[in-house]
């Protein structure tokens, strides 16, 4: 006899949001409320962007210095705005760190720095409630 004993198919809507929960794992351990920078954002920044864009002004790339709000905020080198407050469509940090290009996507390959899915997506949120 099998030590697996099969549900009964009248089980599975029972067991469906423990499924989807397991299986969206960012979905799961990330709260839906408001986002905390410090709490939240700052390790993110600190351990993938500070070092091309955080601080040391010697260091900055791109124009873009990301540990204060409005160094931030401010138009970059390009023309473009990293952090457009409520509007994650029209911040490059958003299209940059989505990119599938090499070239484009940040934090590049070279720098170590490694963003998952549940850092993209919270980063996205955290700009799109401003």
């Amino acid at each position: 006899m099998s030590a697996h004993r099969r549900l009964p198919l009248a089980a599975l809507p029972a067991l469906l949001p423990l499924h989807v929960l397991c299986a969206t794992p960012s979905l799961a351990a990330e709260p839906q409320g408001k986002i905390d920078f410090n709490r939240q954002i700052r390790s993110i920044l600190a351990e993938n962007c500070f070092k091309c864009h955080g601080p040391d002004a010697k260091k900055v790339e791109g124009g873009l210095r990301l540990h204060e709000r409005e160094p931030a905020l401010a138009e970059l080198d390009s023309g473009e705005f990293a952090i457009v407050p409520g509007k994650p469509k029209q911040s490059a940090l958003v299209a940059r760190i989505h990119s599938e290009d090499p070239d484009e996507r940040m934090p590049p390959l070279k720098s170590g720095g490694v963003l998952s899915a549940a850092d993209k997506q919270l980063l996205t949120r955290w700009i799109e409630q401003g």
